[in-house]
Formats: C-alpha cells, sequence, structure tokens
C-alpha cells in the first residue's frame, strides 16, 4: 500500500505541476491578445500566485515522493538513466524558472500594475517583455518535458 501512496502523491505532483505550465501558457496567449493595462497585471498576478503557491507544493511532491520510491526500490539515483537524467533535466527546468521567469513575471505584473494606476504605459515594450518570457518559458518548459518522456518510457532502463 505504501508503494500505491508514493506513486499516488508523485502523480498528483505532477499533475500540479504540469497543469500549472499549461495554465502560464494560457494567460500568456491571453496577454498577447489583451491590450489594456489593467487586464495585463490581473493575468500576471495570477501567474505569479499559482507560482508561489502551487510550485513549490508540486515540485515538493514530485521530488520527496519520486525519491522516497526510488530508495524503496532499490534504484540508484547515478547509475539508473532516466532517473538520473530526469533529475538533471529538472534541476535545469527550475533554474531557469528561479533565474529567469519569476524576475520577468513580477517585472511584468509591476509594469502592468503602473499603466493600469495611470502612469505611462508602453505596451510595445511589455509586448517584447512578454516576448522573453515566452522564450524562457519554452526553454523551461521543454526541459520540464524531458523528465516525463523519461520517467514514463524508462529510457535506458533494462526493465519495461
Amino acid at each position: 500500500m505504501t508503494g500505491r501512496l508514493l506513486l499516488l502523491g508523485h502523480l498528483l505532483g505532477v499533475v500540479l505541476f504540469y497543469g500549472n505550465l499549461l495554465m502560464a501558457w494560457a494567460l500568456y496567449v491571453e496577454s498577447r491578445r489583451v491590450s489594456h493595462a489593467t487586464l495585463h497585471a490581473q493575468l500576471f498576478r495570477v501567474m505569479n500566485r499559482v507560482d508561489r503557491w502551487l510550485t513549490p507544493v508540486s515540485v515538493g511532491l514530485i521530488l520527496t515522493t519520486g525519491l522516497i520510491s526510488a530508495r524503496a526500490l532499490r534504484l540508484s539515483l547515478l547509475s539508473t538513466a532516466w532517473i538520473f537524467w530526469s533529475l538533471i533535466a529538472f534541476g535545469a527546468s527550475g533554474l531557469v524558472f528561479v533565474a529567469r521567469l519569476v524576475r520577468i513575471q513580477r517585472d511584468l505584473e509591476r509594469a502592468a500594475l503602473r499603466g493600469a494606476a495611470g502612469e505611462p504605459w508602453a505596451s510595445d515594450g511589455f509586448r517584447a517583455a512578454t516576448g522573453r518570457w515566452a522564450a524562457w518559458a519554452g526553454m523551461g518548459t521543454a526541459l520540464a518535458l524531458i523528465p516525463l518522456v523519461l520517467m514514463v518510457l524508462r529510457v535506458g532502463s533494462r526493465r519495461g
């Protein structure tokens, strides 16, 4: 039963994590369609709030349940290719998020809030910043998809 609970926790973390990625992309797409600062501020406020609360919970669930499961199954983190490379890609995705995306998202929210408050609104500059967000988010998302593929297919495993 413990193994099934670990799997349930792991899958819950995965669903929350990838759901958050999809939601962020949906908010980004919507931000490209609107031009009013107040709407931009709302979209990026939601994105930042969800990232502040949902991302740590989902990452914590994924890592905790995954590492406990690997230990219980006596799988080496370093010599089991699909685990090792998943951890590398997941960590790299996290670095992109922490090093680039968090700041860009917060800057976008603050800029939109200033525009909503009646301060000068540079929609062209804002659009350029959302383009930078998309480039970094695309890289982070691509890196985050690697563990999904490796874990499901168990790439490099002799066991099916």
